[in-house]
């Protein structure tokens, strides 16, 4: 441990302490409110399983463990997010110090981290995300011994670390093939042939069997849900679209820092013995092109680049003319991060961040197909939850002691639905129902469909299930996206058939 503690540099260590303590104190103090798939994540989380429609299960498991622990205030849901990106921060630095860069360039290696928007973002709220991020540059630093060593036992550890990276998000399982595809193509395709990589596949299998199997049990609903986001939900780029994504996302002038990194890792000759990471770069970014997927999913392989980019910037500045090349670059990507910090973590009250983004001119990449009102979706979705529950709550206090007893509430999507969960309680409300993701697989449960309080749709399209339906009122919000605004509240009596027999055409995947 001293050595480790000793291996990076004290600098290091504090730019971790402070993106640690930033985020928790930016939680502690913000006007924004739980996001919507926080919100949704608390009830996975009481609700264990070996998996979801949308994500594998270790995120959820983690969560449950936290709220145990901590509870659920917004620096609670916040804790472990800002402690695994803070890590990062310091897996970033290592990553550098392994690749031969000194003092330099594991700060800009760590630089690179806290600079980008989409990391601190991912540090600012609870989910799979900010996990997937620490599993990469894990795999990173086994490979990367792997590679120095030539230590074949270490791909039992890449084993396991894999099989518990993909029972967090399966985006690993890119990172994975793109890692096969960089090893073949390089002289360290000898390291492929090993028993001990077939038993760190075997490991990683057995870790992720019980999801599989989960998947079988449930009629595998992540492939209907892929299938129906890329169709529906996610906006489609171009391979220019998809660049520009990067740039914004892991900040425009953090290309000083990644870009060398990849022609280090790619073409330059101190770089050779790690180009296997520079074709695992390539060949995810076109997966995920061909796989149509939202440019953030490219964003966990940056660990890397930065930390080859800090130590080919050093080797730079070893050139007498080139000695201020990290200094610049560093200088830049600070100012940059300065601009653009308010667009990822909610550090401005709405009108003045409002003023400032139009002031500044910059939009965030938009990766789903869905109009957007005055604030970027990762900010609009932490708003008019509780004021939505409140809302719906008062119609449900309206009804007879009969019709509580019996009322169910069915709403559109599982941010509505965990908003109702985790705010509606207050209100007596306890059973919520929606076809979205993983509430349709939890099924209408007792619900009887006597008396459902339903949120949005038309009035016509709902009297055709029902003997009666009354408005009862509207929610409104200000902040929040525009499809979450302005909808009807309807009181509907006497569903006209079954709910368990309409309930396989509620499904909403995606």
């Amino acid at each position: 441990m001293k050595r480790f503690l000793r291996e990076i540099h004290p600098a290091v260590w504090a730019m971790s302490a402070a993106l640690f303590f930033f985020h928790l104190l930016v939680s502690a103090v913000t006007e924004y409110g739980i996001f919507r798939d926080e919100l949704y994540y608390i009830a996975c989380a009481k609700r264990l399983a070996w998996g979801y429609v949308d994500q594998p299960p270790l995120s959820i498991a983690l969560l449950a463990l936290n709220r145990l622990i901590l509870g659920d205030s917004l620096v609670a849901l916040r804790f472990l997010p800002s402690l695994v990106m803070s890590v990062v921060v310091v897996m970033a630095a290592l990553l550098a110090k392994r690749l031969g860069g000194g003092r330099r360039a594991q700060m800009l290696a760590a630089l690179g981290v806290v600079a980008s928007p989409l990391y601190i973002g991912s540090g600012n709220y609870f989910s799979m995300n900010v996990f997937d991020i620490f599993f990469w540059a894990a795999l990173f630093l086994l490979v990367l011994d792997l590679l120095q060593t030539g230590n074949r036992r270490r791909w039992l550890t890449v084993g396991i670390v894999a099989g518990l990276g993909m029972m967090n998000k399966y985006s690993v399982g890119f990172m994975l093939f793109g890692l096969v595809v960089g090893l073949l193509v390089t002289p360290a395709r000898r390291l492929l042939a090993s028993r001990w990589l077939a038993a760190g596949a075997a490991a990683g299998a057995i870790i992720f069997l019980p999801h599989v199997l989960w998947e079988v049990q449930t009629g595998w609903p992540t492939l209907e849900f892929i299938r129906h986001a890329q169709m529906y939900k996610i906006a489609e780029m171009n391979v220019w679209q998809f660049f520009t994504a990067q740039l914004i996302e892991m900040n425009p002038l953090s290309l000083l820092l990644w870009g060398p990194g990849l022609i280090w890792l790619l073409v330059l000759p101190s770089g050779r013995p790690y180009r296997a990471f520079g074709v695992m770069y390539v060949a995810v970014f076109l997966i995920f092109i061909l796989q149509k997927a939202k440019a953030y999913y490219l964003g966990p392989a940056y660990p890397i680049l930065f930390a080859a980019g800090g130590v080919a910037l050093e080797q730079i500045a070893s050139y007498a003319r080139w000695r201020w090349a990290p200094a610049v670059a560093a200088a830049a990507i600070t100012l940059a991060t300065v601009i653009i910090l308010p667009f990822s973590v909610p550090l401005l009250p709405v009108e003045r961040f409002v003023a400032y983004s139009r002031w500044i001119g910059i939009q965030p990449p938009q990766e789903e197909r869905h109009r957007f009102g005055v604030l970027p979706q990762h900010f609009a979705d932490r708003f008019g939850w509780k004021e939505m529950a409140d809302t719906i709550g008062s119609v449900y206090q309206k009804l007879t002691p009969h019709e509580r007893s019996v009322c169910a509430v069915f709403v559109d999507n599982y941010g509505e639905a965990g908003a109702l969960e985790f705010y509606g309680a207050r209100s007596g409300i306890t059973r919520v129902l929606s076809g979205h993701n993983n509430y349709w697989l939890w099924g209408p449960g007792d619900a009887t469909g006597e008396v459902i309080i339903v949120l949005g749709g038309d009035l016509e399209s709902t009297q055709r299930e029902f003997e009666r339906v009354d408005v009862a009122g509207e929610v409104t919000c200000a902040y929040c996206m525009p499809y979450e605004s302005n909808l009807t509240i309807y009181v509907c009596r006497g569903l006209k058939r079954p709910l368990k027999e309409l309930w396989p055409r509620l499904k909403a995947f995606g």
